[in-house]
């Protein structure tokens, strides 16, 4: 779907993607989504884009226009590598 169109549920984790509306998983950036800013642009939790390097608080690049909700194995595996570093 698209990001437009998305209604995001804070605290869960997407999957977000410049132009594969599928959203694979290893060519996507994966984010817990935060509450939008006055800007009304998306903020991110904490994020990653390989599951090693993990950044916080930031805002959604304007490039991402797809978007899906993790499934449980991609929830465990953020939340797995996520506590692991």
């Amino acid at each position: 779907m698209t990001i437009k169109t998305c209604k995001f549920r804070i605290g869960d984790v997407y999957l977000f993607h410049a132009t594969d509306p599928g959203c694979d998983s290893r060519t996507s950036l994966w984010g817990i989504v935060g509450d939008r800013d006055a800007e009304d642009r998306i903020c991110l939790e904490t994020s990653s884009a390989n599951l090693r390097k993990y950044d916080y608080w930031t805002v959604l690049p304007a490039e991402y226009q797809f978007c899906r909700l993790s499934t449980r194995e991609e929830l465990r595996d953020f939340s797995f590598n996520l506590n692991r570093n």
